[in-house]
């Protein structure tokens, strides 16, 4: 019995206390309408940051792969131009390797590949002079058709004069610069006007001077063609294929089909 009065005071006694705890609570306060705006801008803004922060990194990881890709393609550029610009030869086991240059004899090739470039463009200038003294002695066209052409082939002339005049040589390459100089700007410069005069005037005295003037053409520019080989044969890597297998008999007989319509 006493058990039971002693029960029933506790749990009257914990449902007194709890809602003294309740009505004790303290009511959470609200916040002001401001307050809550001011949070959510600042989400925002910070949102706003992370989401710039990742733009810029993903802005700076893709710079970086560019600049990484046109590095490789670069370096692979120079790796191919090594390649195609590298000379081998047969070694003493009769493997082919690569061949070795030192600074001197690079720039020494350097020096002599520019003036082999001035003569093989004064050779394309003889080749077509060529081809307008097989026109003419073939006799299938109207020599006063062709006459022009041999004074067009000064328009030529002269810009090929002003770069031999402005290349710079090694003293050993001087003599053999100034005779393929000689021959561009005097040689065949004449001839052409010789011949020009001669057909156009029909001149005998022009073309008599258009003869001899043939002759020395030939023989200046054979011997420039000797100096340029011998200086070539002192030279490492040198490639001088098509000037030692050049001749102008040669020329006109490879192209002579072309003038035949074959």
């Amino acid at each position: 019995m006493r058990k039971k009065v002693t029960d029933k005071f506790h749990k009257k006694r914990f449902i007194v206390t709890q809602t003294e705890r309740v009505t004790k609570a303290k009511p959470i306060p609200l916040e002001p309408a401001e307050s809550f705006e001011e949070k959510v801008d600042a989400d925002i803004s910070l949102k706003e940051r992370k989401e710039n922060k990742n733009e810029r990194r993903k802005s700076v990881f893709i710079r970086t792969v560019r600049i990484f890709l046109v590095l490789c393609s670069i370096y692979l550029a120079f790796l191919i131009y090594g390649v195609i610009n590298t000379d081998y030869v047969y070694d003493d086991t009769g493997r082919v390797v690569p061949l070795v240059m030192n600074y001197n004899q690079i720039k020494e090739l350097d020096s002599f590949n520019k003036l082999a470039l001035q003569y093989r463009q004064a050779r394309l200038l003889y080749e077509q002079v060529l081809v307008l003294d097989y026109r003419i002695a073939a006799g299938i066209e109207d020599p006063l058709t062709i006459a022009p052409e041999y004074e067009k082939m000064l328009s030529s002339i002269e810009p090929l004069a002003i770069q031999l005049s402005a290349l710079e040589v090694p003293p050993e390459y001087t003599q053999t610069k100034n005779m393929l100089l000689t021959w561009t700007q005097t040689d065949i410069a004449i001839y052409c006007q010789n011949m020009s005069k001669a057909i156009s005037q029909n001149s005998e005295e022009h073309a008599t001077n258009a003869l001899q003037g043939r002759s020395v053409v030939y023989q200046d520019f054979s011997v420039v063609t000797q100096n340029l080989i011998s200086l070539g044969s002192l030279v490492d890597g040198v490639d001088m294929n098509d000037i030692l297998e050049w001749s102008p008999e040669k020329y006109i007989q490879d192209t002579l089909g072309a003038y035949q319509g074959e």
